[in-house]
């Protein structure tokens, strides 16, 4: 385990919206790529040639864990001298625990006093090869063509998340906290890891379930997707073509075969570009400035613009709350419903009345409730390369640039007329914030289920032990709409053994479907590439001509620095990363 620098800075109220997961951009789709692949047959160079039938070796690597850390989490803690951000994770009843960043351990069915720290270095892997080729159809339209990718990948990705324990805690649960009876340590979760990763849950008693994380789970391991991440074809025509310039157009469409989103995990692996349909169109063109009286050198700029449409599609993933804002999807819920047990009823202006749910004895994180299907579209994605070209014989070397840019990923909740298949999404007077608030009180040693729900907790902390080890919080206190409870007559009280009355909600507060913060978990992507080929034709005499290509670049991805103070935010969320390409072709 690495060791925890002690650094931490505290955010205020502003927020940096966390992603609910990450899509890289799929690699048939790279100006910078493509150019180095099929540029003499865009300049004109292979005029004379029938076809370019080539196969591209790739591998790329990402770098700045950092920043896709922060993509998906909303962070209070870095470290300075080593490439990890962290977590703190504290139980309400820690004297030190900080309520403004420490993620509350109630929450995963930790003890009382339970701390640790979950540090993530994520990263991203891909190989492949991709068989591509260039056809002329100068028999049918003077100057046209047609290209076809087949990228065949494998790509990892590894969240690479650490858990190190600074104390198991020995605290168990009160009597009235999670239900009727007291949770002892030994029904309890040893690490973090067990929640987030293992699909574990305490045990709380015989009637009272709580449910395992099922949505979001985090991974320590690599886990990786291969196969055919789409089938990319362009039609396209050059109406100007002459040796020192060119201008052509070309149509794009993609056809998606790689994976959907599912949602799962936390940091899936994607293949393609999340199983979106693309349609679109291309420009390039180039202009020789220098040429020398020979023939055999010259210099050039080159240029290739596309951009496509993503299409709407459907992805599966949980989501954060409207008010929560970040990372609330991994908070604690609480089953409600009717009728009424027990006779519960709370004093509200002098008179009992009763709530319309009370607590079922289920919990569930709130990743399990928001996960959902959901309609997505992005609206455009272009890609823009300019390079040098030089040009000697039969080499050829190409220094560029190449900008990268992705739209908003809007979401939507489907139609009601689709199949929702596996959807679990919150109903209205089903599900509500558990908080820290005590979910049974007693009338002697009969136990009353409560209607207490707290929709002002967050994922550090809840609102009854704002101030740890609080005396006043077992009575409730912090609640939504606080009322003295009753049971027919009869006060409720925090335990059978105590005479304090403990509050309930009347009217508590549930969840609806417009709480899940579809708007607030938008992201877009950009990056700067800058890189370099080198192309040798090898001679021969032949009726067909071979040629490999070798380049590189480093692509530096924008994350989103500044702050959202609104539940409408659109966070940068991309990828930077290393790549290396070697192309071996041949035109006939």
């Amino acid at each position: 385990m690495h060791r925890i620098s002690i650094l931490s800075i505290i955010l205020g109220g502003l927020s940096i919206h966390a992603a609910p997961f990450l899509v890289n951009r799929t690699p048939g789709f790279n100006s910078a790529r493509i150019l180095t692949t099929w540029l003499d047959e865009y300049t004109g160079r292979n005029q004379d040639t029938r076809a370019n039938i080539c196969a591209t070796i790739i591998a790329d690597k990402s770098f700045e864990p950092h920043t896709l850390t922060r993509s998906l989490f909303e962070f209070s803690h870095q470290n300075c001298t080593l490439e990890r951000e962290y977590i703190k994770i504290s139980g309400s009843a820690v004297g030190t625990r900080d309520t403004q960043t420490d993620w509350l351990a109630d929450y995963f069915g930790l003890p009382l006093d339970f701390q640790s720290v979950l540090s993530f270095a994520p990263h991203v892997r891909t190989v492949g090869v991709i068989l591509s080729n260039y056809i002329h159809l100068d028999r049918f339209v003077c100057n046209s063509y047609i290209t076809v990718q087949l990228p065949l990948v494998h790509t990892t990705w590894n969240l690479d998340f650490q858990e190190h324990i600074i104390n198991k805690g020995t605290q168990g649960y009160p009597v009235g906290y999670f239900g009727p009876t007291a949770v002892a340590r030994q029904n309890l979760l040893n690490s973090a890891t067990d929640f987030f990763q293992e699909g574990k849950a305490p045990t709380l008693s015989e009637s009272v379930v709580f449910q395992p994380l099922s949505a979001g789970r985090f991974y320590n391991k690599s886990q990786s997707k291969g196969g055919l991440s789409e089938l990319r074809v362009t039609c396209g025509w050059t109406p100007i073509l002459c040796s020192d310039y060119h201008l052509g157009f070309e149509f794009i469409a993609a056809v998606p075969t790689g994976s959907k989103v599912r949602g799962i995990y936390l940091f899936e692996p994607i293949l393609g570009n999340g199983h979106f349909g693309e349609v679109g169109l291309g420009l390039h063109g180039h202009a020789t400035f220098w040429r020398n009286c020979n023939e055999t050198m010259s210099w050039s700029l080159v240029g290739y613009m596309m951009m496509t449409s993503l299409l709407s599609t459907i992805q599966q993933s949980s989501f954060d709350l409207k008010n929560q804002f970040n990372n609330s999807k991994y908070m604690l819920a609480q089953n409600m419903g009717a009728p009424i047990r027990q006779n519960l009823t709370g004093q509200s202006g002098g008179v009992l009345v009763a709530p319309v749910v009370q607590f079922r004895d289920l919990y569930a994180p709130v990743a399990n409730i928001t996960y959902c299907n959901v309609r997505t579209h992005v609206g455009s994605q272009w890609d823009i390369t300019a390079l040098l070209d030089f040009e000697h014989d039969c080499l050829r070397f190409d220094i560029g640039y190449s900008y990268y840019h992705r739209d908003c990923q809007r979401f939507r909740f489907p139609c009601q007329t689709e199949v929702l298949t596996g959807v679990n999404v919150i109903t209205p007077l089903t599900w509500a914030l558990k908080g820290d608030s005590y979910s049974y009180g007693f009338v002697q040693d009969t136990p009353i289920p409560l209607s207490a729900t707290q929709s002002g907790a967050t994922i550090t902390t809840g609102l009854n032990y704002q101030t740890p080890n609080s005396p006043d919080g077992a009575l409730n206190i912090a609640i939504d709409r606080p009322a003295p409870a009753f049971s027919g007559d009869t006060d409720v009280t925090t335990s059978p053994t105590s005479f304090d009355q403990i509050n309930t909600s009347i009217q508590p507060i549930t969840l609806v479907t417009n709480d899940i913060n579809l708007r607030g978990s938008q992201t877009k992507a950009a990056t700067n590439k800058f890189f370099g080929a080198f192309r040798y034709y090898v001679p021969t005499c032949r009726t067909w001509q071979p040629y490999v290509t070798l380049a590189g670049a480093v692509e530096l991805g924008t994350s989103s620095d500044h702050m959202c103070d609104s539940q409408i935010c659109c966070s940068y969320t991309s990828i930077s990363q290393w790549s290396v390409w070697a192309v071996f072709g041949a035109i006939f």
